[in-house]
């Protein structure tokens, strides 16, 4: 079996390994809060100052909790996608969000982003 092909088969795990991750979190955590599962189609447009340099698209499952909580994951045009994240308004005025994004090419790519958004 050549390098290519461990890596393939190496992704397809992983991908399987996140999605049934995902999936026994969503029950565990959501139990009877579990909003519903959606679809979710993403386009980006990449630019770097004026210049456009890219289009990203990814096709992504999911599910919502009804707590604000989310998980998802999906095929992009790299390789595969996942995403879980949480949004809780604190009250009318202060909303927290949070969510880690990563994908999985010749090795996985991933981040944290987190919002505190307070309006006047």
């Amino acid at each position: 079996m050549s390098d290519r092909e461990k890596l393939s088969n190496k992704r397809k795990l992983y991908m399987k390994i996140l999605i049934t991750l995902v999936i026994l979190a969503t029950t565990a955590l959501a139990g009877p809060s579990l909003a519903g599962p959606y679809v979710e189609y993403s386009n980006q447009q990449q630019y770097t100052n004026d210049v456009h340099s890219g289009t990203y698209n990814h096709l992504r499952i999911g599910f919502e909790t009804e707590n604000g909580m989310y998980f998802e994951a999906g095929k992009d045009e790299q390789g595969e996608a996942f995403e879980t994240g949480y949004k809780f308004k604190i009250n009318k005025k202060l909303t927290v969000n949070g969510k880690w994004e990563g994908s999985n090419t010749d090795k996985l790519r991933h981040g944290i982003e987190t919002e505190i958004r307070y309006t006047f």
